[in-house]
């Protein structure tokens, strides 16, 4: 698979700016993201950042991020159902992000 870094640069580089794309041109717009959700959203990827920082330094303090950045995704609640494609690419990065946590802190997320 690949190191740490790599996993999250590939998340950071290839994943977050679709759903970026979406949130700032259709989502937000639209009505299926609130404000806080864009807030959460944003937070989620300040984060993802910091954890991308930290896993060349400290691997458990970027697990630590990692894991609380799947949290705050997680509480992202859209009011209306996503089209398909937006919700693929959340699901995608969530997924992704659950893989990189330890498997007992994947069973109890």
């Amino acid at each position: 698979m690949g190191s740490l870094d790599e996993k999250l640069w590939e998340i950071l580089n290839n994943m977050i700016p679709l759903f970026q794309d979406d949130i700032d041109t259709f989502l937000a717009k639209e009505g299926y993201l609130t404000e806080e959700d864009v807030k959460k959203w944003n937070d989620t990827v300040k984060l993802i950042k910091e954890a991308y920082k930290k896993s060349f330094s400290s691997p458990n303090e970027c697990l630590e991020k990692v894991k609380n950045a799947t949290e705050l995704l997680s509480s992202i609640s859209t009011k209306k159902p996503l089209p398909p494609e937006m919700k693929t690419r959340l699901e995608e990065i969530k997924g992704y992000l659950y893989s990189l946590l330890p498997q007992e802190a994947n069973s109890s997320a």
